[in-house]
């Protein structure tokens, strides 16, 4: 297994590789590359920072470092399906916290889904802790189109 920086890929590979990290997850989605722009800018990514596990000529797995001066947080750690539960996120993780430490970073933090007990077994026997919960609301049909119409 080798870990090479996000950066390394064109950020289209890199998009193909995180809807594949997140295939079956809690929420479904997939990342094309527009997607991956906007969350690299929305999210501060540091895709030279962030990290790509490789087996052979193969990418397994990501692991995402957002960074803004020495705050920093996970945004995300994904491995694709088949090879799950085999410890490369856990050596994403850490690799990614060493990376942080690295950038200056004095906190890391992470948001889970509840339902996510695999990850939230990995982050906490890594030393996350939880500090809050939150609760994410989304409709469930597109909201009803509503015109704005100036008065006058």
């Amino acid at each position: 297994m080798e870990l090479r920086p996000s950066s390394d890929l064109a950020i289209g590979e890199l998009a193909e590789l995180f809807t594949a990290a997140y295939e079956d997850y809690y929420v479904p989605f997939q990342v094309d590359e527009a997607r991956l722009a906007h969350m690299v800018d929305a999210y501060d990514l540091a895709l030279d920072r962030s990290l790509v596990a490789w087996d052979g000529d193969t990418p397994v797995g990501l692991a995402n470092l957002g960074l803004r001066g020495e705050r920093t947080w996970l945004g995300g750690v994904g491995v694709v399906k088949a090879r799950r539960r085999s410890g490369i996120g856990e050596h994403l993780t850490r690799a990614l916290l060493d990376r942080a430490r690295e950038a200056g970073a004095r906190r890391m933090l992470l948001e889970v889904i509840t339902q996510n007990e695999p990850a939230i077994a990995l982050y906490e026997k890594l030393g996350f802790r939880t500090t809050r919960e939150l609760a994410v609301l989304t409709p469930k049909a597109p909201p009803l189109s509503t015109e704005w119409r100036a008065s006058g």
